[in-house]
């Protein structure tokens, strides 16, 4: 009978112990309801998936099978199975490693900000040279430039990823990336819809907002975008009848001078031949309506800056580089003529 108690007691504190292990790994009732997109410091997470695979299947739109950990803090996990999908048109092509949808729909995320959201974007390194790791966090700032100039912006959070790679022996490598907020989150902040029409011009949005998204583009140098043909710009409207017009948000800065990814190029019908050459391609506007913009730039200067220069994970040889490119930008709005040369000249 001794013995038998002693097994008893033995089976009873090994169910304990699996319990507290379950409670670490992937107990739901962690409390992991916090915006995701809130915190300024990096999301680390653990992707595990075969990236061999991954790379053959790239330009196929195929979805495949990934394991994310989700590190809640020194003693939790969040361990769940999901599937992803390569996305971008241009960087399937070019890229070892392109940008991919993380699609969590049916992974039961213990997240209730996360409950309506089917998919997140991950914008990853391309390929495995430094210059790339560079080219993330360059435009991982850009988003915080725009959240800076504009409410009305996706938010985006740093991203720490380690990916483990099953088809090479769970080989290991740690690299920057950065999860964008989802359109529909995003639209909800606002207590407004998306809006997925083709045929709304730069003319029909909103036009404060339309205006200081189109002197940020030319002030990052990004002519990659369009407004009517909704190409890295979606729209949304607010729930509100007094505030019809759409608002452009724009997203997807790889191609901007600012980062200047040596893939980049401007578009084949503008008169530029390098990202670095600035072209504005907003509407055009009354000199005044113009004054209002650019004066609404030169009081965020000092902000920006500061957050170019505060940012500790970009080396300060790159930074330097940044606030070079922009220091251009903020002499040109000086010029007497600026609005005549650099505006009204290739305006829409």
């Amino acid at each position: 009978m001794k013995y038998l108690f002693s097994i008893l007691v033995l089976f009873s504190c090994t169910l304990q112990l699996w319990a507290q292990e379950e409670q670490v790994f992937i107990e739901d009732t962690v409390d992991v309801n916090l915006d995701i997109f809130a915190p300024e410091d990096p999301m680390e997470i653990t992707l595990k998936f075969n990236i061999k695979e991954y790379q053959k299947t790239k330009n196929k739109g195929a979805f495949i099978p990934a394991d994310l950990y989700y590190h809640v803090d020194d003693s939790i996990d969040i361990v769940r199975h999901i599937r992803i999908k390569a996305r971008g048109n241009f960087r399937r092509q070019h890229c070892r490693f392109p940008p991919f949808w993380l699609n969590i729909k049916k992974a039961y995320i213990p997240n209730k900000n996360l409950k309506t959201t089917n998919k997140l974007k991950l914008i990853t390194h391309c390929k495995g040279a430094r210059a790339y790791n560079n080219y993330v966090l360059k435009e991982y700032l850009i988003y915080k430039i725009y959240n800076l100039l504009s409410p009305y912006s996706f938010r985006a959070r740093l991203v720490r990823v380690k990916y483990i790679d099953t088809g090479r022996k769970n080989k290991e490598n740690l690299t920057w990336a950065v999860m964008l907020e989802p359109e529909a989150m995003m639209a909800e902040r606002f207590n407004a819809t998306p809006i997925k029409l083709n045929n709304i011009g730069i003319k029909q949005t909103a036009e404060e907002q339309t205006d200081v998204m189109a002197m940020f583009q030319y002030m990052v140098s990004n002519t990659d975008f369009s407004v009517a043909g909704r190409h890295n710009v979606k729209l949304i409207a607010i729930l509100d009848y007094d505030r019809p017009e759409p608002i452009p948000v724009p997203y997807d800065f790889d191609y901007s001078g600012l980062i200047d990814t040596y893939y980049a190029q401007p578009g084949e019908n503008l008169p530029i031949k390098d990202v670095r050459e600035r072209y504005y391609l907003g509407a055009c506007r009354s000199d005044a309506q113009y004054m209002k913009t650019i004066d609404y730039f030169k009081q965020k200067k000092e902000s920006i800056y500061a957050l170019i220069n505060s940012f500790e994970y970009l080396e300060q040889a790159e930074k330097s580089d940044m606030i070079k490119y922009l220091d251009l930008f903020y002499r040109t709005l000086e010029y007497d003529n600026f609005i005549e040369l650099y505006l009204n000249s290739t305006c829409r």
